[in-house]
């Protein structure tokens, strides 16, 4: 299927896409630039090879919408949809299938705003509003404080402690590991300068670390519910870290799909220290192996390489891939093509020699780090938020599994039409 016909210049592999074209396919495949009107249509474009179930969502500029009613208009099925806060209105949300590259539209109205039931013979929450009474009115909101569950994953955490499982239900495994490796846990690693801004960096030599180099991880201080309701429930988890102002990761779960997305919020402080930043993307599998796409190249790091090659970082294409025996999980570093892998200080430096152990290591998204000498800034200090995402999916080939990959990476692309 096409996905859109129009005159424009076809853009050579390998070079950047210009953004400032999006506005003009888009338009060309019906979008109407305008999104202030509060019942119309909506096309969505699967970018997918695959059959899948994808979130769809697409912002309304208006400053209230009680309720909308979207309808598929090819199946007339009615959506599931959820409405949230959006920076420039309205978001509103849904899941919808797709056949591999498929354009669907769908209709959205706006709706009366559905009637509050204020006596429910249930204690379920207070005067104050808070909901933090057991009761089998609303089961679910007393609970967030503490974790998210859905049929596919159980999160856990603990203010003080951190995060204290990541279970996989399907697989009735425990993904969560510890110390420096606990997921949704940002570590921040700092060489304070001794010598010199420029003589400490060519003493690390093949370390990204001085010997003397300090390791910081995130202490879980607060919990925030940013939104909750029939698609998706999102928390924000506040975290004191060394070297930033600021430090949150916002994890997003889906109520009935096998798949997080979660982003790392940091304001990050001056320093001319020798930094890095990390969100570890280790997972509690022993029998998986780890794979990367690097250049358009499926590959096991560590083992799939020449002998005598670095392999303490790597550029990934769109993220990792775990294959155990039963399962596959994708983790999709959006943000972020920089993984490290191994251990969390300096050590004495082994270079390739394909031995499958070196495929069990440690796996850290290296968000940020001052530690080469380049035409950047030599501080790292400002806002940013970097995206990742989690999914389960049936275990193809290699190659198959990799494409998932990489269709979350595009995701469904979605636009205003009427």
């Amino acid at each position: 299927m096409t996905i859109y016909s129009c005159s424009l210049p076809l853009i050579p592999s390998g070079l950047v896409f210009p953004f400032f074209l999006f506005p003009l396919i888009s338009h060309e495949l019906g979008d109407i630039l305008r999104y202030y009107n509060l019942s119309g249509k909506v096309k969505a474009v699967s970018t997918s090879h695959q059959k899948r179930v994808f979130p769809v969502e697409f912002y309304v500029e208006t400053l209230s919408l009680s309720a909308v009613k979207v309808t598929d208009d090819k199946t007339k099925q009615e959506m599931e949809v959820q409405l949230s806060a959006h920076p420039r209105g309205v978001l509103i949300s849904f899941l919808a299938e797709f056949e591999p590259m498929e354009e669907k539209t769908f209709t959205y109205e706006e709706q009366p705003a559905l009637s509050q039931t204020l006596f429910t013979r249930t204690a379920w929450v207070g005067a104050e509003r808070v909901r933090d009474i057991v009761n089998t009115y609303d089961p679910e909101s007393y609970k967030l404080p503490y974790g998210l569950e859905n049929d596919f994953f159980q999160i856990k955490w603990k203010v003080g402690e951190g995060i204290t499982s990541f279970y996989n239900k399907k697989a009735e495994v425990e993904m969560c590991k510890s110390g420096l490796e606990t997921f949704f846990t940002p570590v921040y690693e700092r060489t304070e300068i001794r010598k010199g801004v420029y003589a400490e960096r060519s003493l690390i030599g093949r370390n990204i670390r001085g010997l003397h180099a300090e390791q910081y991880q995130g202490d879980l201080t607060d919990v925030k519910i940013l939104d909750h309701g029939p698609v998706f429930t999102k928390v924000e988890l506040i975290f004191t870290l060394e070297g930033t102002y600021h430090s949150s990761v916002v994890i997003k779960m889906y109520r009935h799909l096998p798949k997080i997305e979660f982003s790392y919020r940091v304001a990050k402080t001056l320093s001319e220290d020798i930094e890095s930043l990390y969100l570890p993307l280790s997972l509690n599998l022993p029998d998986a192996e780890v794979m990367i796409q690097n250049g358009g190249v499926t590959m096991r790091p560590g083992i799939d390489q020449l002998p005598g090659t670095n392999m303490e970082y790597y550029i990934a294409d769109e993220g990792l891939v775990y294959r155990t025996k039963d399962q596959t999980i994708l983790v999709n570093t959006f943000d972020t093509p920089l993984l490290y892998m191994g251990e969390m200080e300096s050590h004495p430096i082994l270079l390739c020699d394909n031995k499958e152990e070196n495929n069990k290591r440690p796996v850290y998204s290296w968000i940020m780090n001052n530690t080469w000498e380049t035409n950047f800034k030599m501080d790292l200090s400002g806002f940013s938020e970097f995206r990742y995402g989690v999914e389960i999916v049936e275990q193809e080939t290699a190659e198959k599994d990799m494409e998932s990959l990489s269709d979350n990476d595009k995701g469904v692309v979605t636009f205003i039409c009427g």
